[in-house]
Order: structure tokens, then sequence, then C-alpha cells
């Protein structure tokens, strides 16, 4: 039982992440080719985020977009050195291994310091993600559940937003975009 249990889990731990990269590809795609943009920049990790700002309308909030990750990333590997070198073993046992918690108190400063840059970071990308919600509501004029759901579940909503044909990209100002154009030229 035990077998097909782990078995089950290993499974769920490779699928699943694959499944996520894949809807969040696949709606990016289908989102930049409403608002005219090639589907292909949706492959490219910091670009498509670049052209969704651009999109939204936002690009000045694509850079503190970009410098919010820089923080989180560095505040992660300070907080991952500090556990490799066993700097963090007080907050889970209560003592270092000798029984004395006072032994490496002088990097206890840089490491609080270092969480609370990361949480600043955190709020920080949390208001330059609602903007970007708040953008991409306005270019394709999306209910207030589509945008919070942008929000919390980005990727699951980029790919309603995307594959729904109710939602047109307007570029904020109520004119279809080109690609809707063309399409009712044909027509």
């Amino acid at each position: 039982m035990i077998e097909i249990t782990t078995l089950l889990y290993d499974i769920i731990e490779s699928v699943l992440p694959t499944l996520l990269l894949a809807l969040s590809i696949i709606g990016s795609w289908l989102v930049f080719e409403k608002a005219g943009e090639k589907g292909w920049k949706a492959m490219i990790p910091f670009y498509s985020d670049f052209i969704l700002f651009k999109i939204a309308d936002r690009k000045k909030w694509f850079i503190l977009h970009i410098i919010m990750y820089i923080i989180i990333a560095l505040a992660l590997v300070v907080i991952l050195i500090a556990m490799l070198f066993g700097l963090l073993y007080f907050l889970t046992l209560g003592t270092f291994a000798n029984g004395t918690i006072f032994e490496n108190v002088a990097w206890l400063p840089i490491i609080l310091t270092t969480c609370i840059c990361g949480l600043g970071a955190c709020v920080c990308e949390g208001i330059a993600r609602y903007h970007l919600c708040k953008g991409l509501q306005c270019a394709f004029d999306l209910p207030t559940g589509i945008a919070v759901g942008l929000f919390f579940l980005p990727d699951v909503f980029l790919f309603v937003v995307g594959y729904n044909n109710r939602f047109v990209y307007t570029s904020g100002d109520g004119a279809q975009s080109v690609s809707e154009n063309a399409d009712t030229h044909l027509m």
C-alpha cells in the first residue's frame, strides 16, 4: 500500500507543475495574441512579464516588479546560506547543539533584516501585481471577479481570459485591438 501511495505522490509531484507551466504558457500565449503581440513571447520568462505589463499599459510597474523579484531572491539566498551553516538552528529547536543560544547571535540582525526586506519586497510585489491586474481589467474590460482571480491565480485566469471570446482586448480605451479589427474586416 505504501508503494502505491508513494508512486501516486511522485506522479502528482512531477505532473502537476508541468501542467501548471503548460497552462501558464498557453494562457499567456492566448492573451498575447488577443492583444496583437506574438504568442511565442509568452515562453521567455522575464520578457513575457514585460509584455504583460505592456498590454496592461503599466510599464512603469514592471520596473518595481523586477526589482522586487531580485530583492526576494537575494533574501532567499541569505536565508538559505544561514540555514546551510546552521545559523537558524535555534529557531527550530530553541538552542544550539551545545545548549547555548548566544554563540551566533551576531548573525541575527542580518537574518532579521533580510527577512524584513524580503517581506517588504513581497508587499511591493503585491502592489505591482495589483496594478497589473487593474490594467488587464481595463485592457480587456474584465469583470472584478476575473481581475481578483488574476491577482491570486494568475496562471489559471490568464488562460480563462485568453480562451474566452467574451473578453476582447480594447487597450483600455474602448477601441478593439488590431487583430480584432482585421477579423472584422475579413467578414
